[in-house]
Parts: structure tokens; sequence; C-alpha cells
């Protein structure tokens, strides 16, 4: 187990379960804008393996990190982030090849991950986390007549004031709690949770420095960090969210979080 205070050069202070009321708000939906598709389909002339590229913009399009989901759950559509014009948070419609915008009538959203049921993603728009559930209708003839997404938005919870997500969102293995990587307003940072139903806001514990956040796939009560000097830092939200390193580094041992 971890020290509370210190551990090498990994500072943890093990904070108080401080529950903060996320702010309720009513749905709203709305259409989201499509683009044409710009899809490639190859035959890799070694392996003969299919190869589909599904951007071929001059612009520099990203794919999830892999701690996120970038597929919603049914398959439907992939995720990426574009530096476009109209970028920002995109997705990929599989049936069509078109591209959709995930953006709000309020501004964009980042730190994105689909959700591991129903068709639904989650996303970051400053101060708010949201839940946007998708409805695709493809359209069997695009170049005629382009497929409709609509989206419905629920604002999950508004982080407290001068609050910031420093990085994705990760989803527990039973679709209850959102795993948040905090900077708080004094400028600590830390691992919080976000109950998706509720939105209420866990101030778990407290890091000098904490990355990489991911929930088990199977544990719900399980999120590995990175830390500064242990890398591998498991947070169990079972024993009150009491941070435990795995493996101590030797002085000059590589150590990565995967």
């Amino acid at each position: 187990m971890i020290p509370l205070r210190r551990c090498g050069r990994l500072s943890l202070v093990l904070a108080a379960a401080i529950i903060f009321a996320g702010r309720a708000k009513c749905e709203e939906t709305y259409p989201l804008p499509l683009l044409p598709r710009e899809d490639r389909a190859i035959k890799d002339p070694i392996t003969g393996a299919e190869l589909l590229f599904v951007t071929t913009n001059p612009a520099r399009d990203h794919n999830l990190y892999f701690h996120q989901r970038s597929w919603l759950s049914d398959d439907s559509l992939l995720l990426f982030t574009s530096d476009r014009p109209e970028g920002g948070l995109m997705g990929y419609l599989f049936a069509t090849g078109e591209l959709v915008r995930l953006t709000t009538p309020q501004g964009g959203l980042g730190c994105a991950t689909a959700a591991r049921d129903h068709n639904r993603v989650f996303a970051y728009r400053p101060p708010d986390i949201v839940e946007l559930t998708l409805a695709i209708q493809a359209s069997p003839d695009p170049a005629a007549s382009p497929s409709k997404v609509t989206a419905t938005e629920r604002v999950i919870c508004t982080l407290p004031q001068g609050a910031a997500l420093q990085a994705g969102l990760t989803e527990n293995s039973d679709g209850t709690l959102l795993g948040l990587d905090l900077r708080w307003p004094d400028g600590e940072q830390g691992v919080a949770t976000a109950s998706i139903a509720t939105g209420e806001i866990r101030d778990v514990c407290r890091f000098s420095f904490a990355g990489h956040l991911q929930f088990s796939r199977t544990n719900p009560n399980l999120m590995s960090v990175a830390g500064l000097q242990d890398r591998l830092v498991v947070v169990d939200l079972s024993r009150g969210g009491q941070p435990y390193s795995l493996h101590h580094q030797a002085p000059g041992e590589y150590i990565t979080h995967e």
C-alpha cells in the first residue's frame, strides 16, 4: 500500500469523500451536421488484408486514445478527432461512409468516450460533462439525400468553479460512473468520479501527478492511474479510494503504465 503522504517522488494525499451535486438540465435534441464520404478501401499487396482509410482529408485526423471506447455499442459509428476547419469530435458512419460532426449548440466537445451500452457518447464541454444519445437514420443514397443523425443531449454534471478535466473520460464496467482526471481550483490534480445517473461528483484522491486514468473493464470499483514515480497505481473505490502501488520502481527502471 502506498503511504498517504509520499512514496518515492509520488506524493499522494487521500482526500475526504467530498461530494459535489451535479446541475440537472432538461434534455435537448438537435440534428448533427454530416459531411460527404471521403473513405478509401485498398488491399494490402503483400498480406491481402482489406484496409479501410475512413478519412483522406489533408487535415490531421486522430483516433481516440486506446483507454477510451472509439466505437458506438452497436459498431455503427467510429469516433475520432480532426483539426479540419469544421472538425473537432467526429464520427464515421459505417453504413454509408459519411462523416458526422459531434458538436452542440453551446460549443464543441472533447475528452470523449463511447458508452458501453446504447448509442451514447460521453464528452466534456467546459464546464459540463455531457451525454449524447445518437439516433442514426442511414440514407440508401447519401449522394442524393444525406443520412440523418440526431443527438439528445443531457448534462450529467457541471464541474466545480475553476476545476478542469485533464484527459479523456473513462466509464466503469457496470455503466454507473465516469472517472475524471481533474485539476482542482487550487492547482492540485487528482481522481474524481461522476455518477452517470445523478451527476454527483466525488473527490476520490489527490496526486502530485495523475495520468492515463482508466477503469477496469471487469471490476466497477478499480481504476488504474499512472503516477509520476510509480507508474502502476490502482485506486480502489470499494476501499474508500485508497491508492495502491502495484510495483515500486527501482532507480533507472523503465516501467510503463500498461
